[in-house]
């Protein structure tokens, strides 16, 4: 937005050129006798000095009228093409160049994170995976071939980079090698595989999630490497179908998991080998006295998911809680455990 000097200096080149055309047209005229157009001509062609012959012969103080029309339009041409000139400047070089140093911060800004998430098209489910990631304070960067969704992605606070998720260097200015995890969502299926191939090359130890339309695309994204494939038709067909079954319990859990129901949340927690709680069954640990939390499920080493656990089973070292509970029985929770970030 320019500054009001600016526009004062404005006002000044286009009030001096004006009062110049003007003052000029009227001295040929009551000087010289001319018509105003006569006038009028006289004093642009004196101004922008083409070289044209005059219009008629001067006197001597149609002379001095050229005289100062030449002068004046001299100095106010110079001060029009120095302003001009100026603005041009700063907006299309200087512009570029705090552009390219925005850039660089950027690229450093994203090479110094570290267990943050990359999301690969920034469409409605992007948006939407964006959204919830903020919500939980995490650490995103964008990668989008659409460079007008920059200007959205930085005023939601996050990184952004425009260009193609697939190409290798451009994953790697991501910070790939660093990242914890990656959400793989542009609208066309082999897109997303080619992504998913090359992320996972890239760190064969990220959580990759990503989008699929069919059967087909699903089996071929996870034997690419992603970690699990979401296909958004079916499970938003699905999730209607329980709204209308039971749509009390739905409601809970989005709620819950969105953090949204009086402080609820559900959470995944990891047991850490030196917690005192490695090895103690949920009776001995006291989870639901000491932590005011309820285990609703459990997944071991082997990655068999246990639901409701046995109040006697041990739990061991690497093994995933689901919890749920408030806020700040979690966080006590999680030092316990030992997984605090």
């Amino acid at each position: 937005m320019a500054s009001t000097f600016d526009l004062w200096k404005a006002a000044v080149a286009v009030g001096g050129l004006l009062l110049l055309l003007v003052g000029g047209t009227a001295g040929f005229h009551f000087v010289e006798g001319w018509s105003w157009w006569d006038s009028f001509f006289m004093v642009l062609i004196s101004v922008t000095t083409v070289g044209y012959g005059e219009v008629h012969p001067l006197s001597q103080p149609g002379q001095m009228v050229a005289s100062v029309v030449i002068i004046g339009g001299v100095g106010v041409g110079a001060y029009v093409l120095l302003f001009v000139t100026r603005h041009v400047f700063e907006g299309i070089v200087e512009g570029t160049f705090t552009r390219a140093r925005a850039r660089r911060r950027e690229l450093a800004a994203v090479a110094a994170m570290s267990g943050h998430t990359i999301v690969c098209g920034y469409g409605r489910l992007g948006r939407e995976i964006c959204a919830g990631l903020k919500a939980e304070a995490r650490e995103v960067v964008v990668i989008d071939t659409d460079p007008s969704v920059a200007e959205d992605v930085f005023e939601q606070g996050l990184s952004c980079i425009v260009g193609d998720a697939a190409d290798e260097e451009l994953l790697k200015q991501a910070g790939v090698a660093n990242a914890g995890s990656i959400a793989v969502a542009t609208r066309e299926d082999a897109m997303n595989t080619y992504i998913v191939l090359a992320a996972r090359e890239l760190n064969p130890d990220a959580r990759i999630i990503a989008r699929a339309s069919t059967s087909v695309a699903t089996r071929r994204l996870l034997r690419s490497g992603a970690s699990q494939v979401i296909s958004p038709a079916r499970l938003g067909g699905r999730r209607m179908a329980s709204m209308l079954i039971r749509p009390s319990v739905v409601d809970f859990m989005d709620l819950a998991e969105l953090g949204e129901y009086s402080d609820l949340f559900i959470e995944e927690l990891e047991l850490s080998a030196t917690s005192d709680l490695a090895g103690k069954s949920l009776v001995e640990a006291n989870y639901a006295g000491t932590y005011h939390v309820l285990v609703l499920a459990v997944r071991g080493g082997d990655g068999e998911m246990r639901f409701a656990p046995p109040a006697s089973d041990p739990l061991n070292p690497g093994d995933l809680l689901i919890v749920a509970g408030h806020r700040k029985d979690l966080t006590r929770l999680e030092e316990a455990l030992g997984a605090a970030a």
